[in-house]
């Protein structure tokens, strides 16, 4: 979702998230997850919300035992570059089977290309036809 704030708008908008986010709302937990990821940043690079990725991970983990895919996806991303974990290619392996299975074409994607580093073509191969169908 792509939305025009201001900073006080945003940290606005990070509070309902949070208040969201402890009511269960699986939506709310993803999204706030997503934002402290990889945090906000105005068109002039200056952070509007500070990036946290320890949290982001504790907020998409919960996601994606929630049945999110979009949280798989982007934990398995988070092992696969040691973004707020340490790297863990067993874990990214993971969780972008468990987005790919969900139907998320990016996670079979970064799943290929995880097999493709380790040496692996022609695993990578099958993901990557998995991808593009």
């Amino acid at each position: 979702m792509l939305i025009s704030l201001t900073k006080r708008g945003w940290h606005a908008h990070v509070a309902l998230l949070k208040q969201k986010a402890s009511a269960g709302d699986i939506s709310a937990i993803v999204e706030l997850g997503l934002n402290l990821l990889e945090g906000i940043q105005d068109r002039k690079g200056r952070s509007i919300v500070r990036r946290n990725p320890r949290a982001a991970v504790a907020y998409l983990l919960q996601a994606a035992d929630g049945g999110d895919g979009t949280a798989a996806c982007s934990l398995g991303y988070a092992y696969d570059v040691g973004l707020g974990v340490r790297p863990n290619s067993r874990e990214a392996k993971r969780w972008y089977r468990r987005a790919a299975r969900g139907g998320y074409a990016t996670a079979a994607t970064n799943l290929a290309t995880v097999y493709r580093d380790a040496g692996k073509a022609r695993v990578a191969f099958q993901w990557w036809k998995q991808a593009a169908s």
